[in-house]
């Protein structure tokens, strides 16, 4: 999905017609991807082990792991997600959370300054707390991988 130079929002197949301008250069776009659903704890348990890097990650260049850093809530998702749901009536098939990627095209990034990059965060954030307010336990910045993005 990405939002075109028109400010239209565009799925699938219409994205690959607003990519380019005339000029068939690169324009920038934002991402969001909404993927995984979890219906048990331990497939978060495990979403959890590669989001705080608790181990070797192969994406990830471990030498920038420290520019990672946490934006809503922290590092115990497994308990916040399980204090969240305790007494909350599920089915066995019920999904008990979903995993959210936020970013843009890597020339959005590109040559961007610190505080325009603080910017996008910020924005990011408010957006999150505003569509789905206390629902949002964890937000984290990836910066370890080759695309600064957000994991939710």
């Amino acid at each position: 999905m990405i939002i075109g130079v028109d400010n239209n929002l565009y799925v699938n197949d219409k994205a690959k017609n607003v990519t380019f301008r005339s000029s068939n250069k690169p324009i920038q776009y934002c991402i969001i991807r909404v993927d995984k659903k979890f219906y048990n704890l331990e497939a978060v348990e495990g979403w959890e082990y590669h989001m705080e890097r608790e181990g070797q990650i192969l994406n990830a260049d471990s030498t920038k792991t420290y520019e990672n850093r946490i934006l809503i809530g922290d590092e115990n998702i497994y308990n916040n997600l399980d204090q969240r749901i305790k007494g909350v009536q599920t089915r066995k098939d019920s999904c008990i959370a979903r995993d959210m990627i936020l970013t843009a095209s890597s020339s959005f990034f590109r040559n961007l300054s610190k505080g325009d990059f603080e910017k996008w965060l910020s924005l990011n954030v408010e957006w999150l707390k505003k569509n789905y307010g206390d629902n949002c336990i964890y937000a984290v910045l990836h910066m370890d991988e080759s695309t600064a993005h957000i994991h939710v």
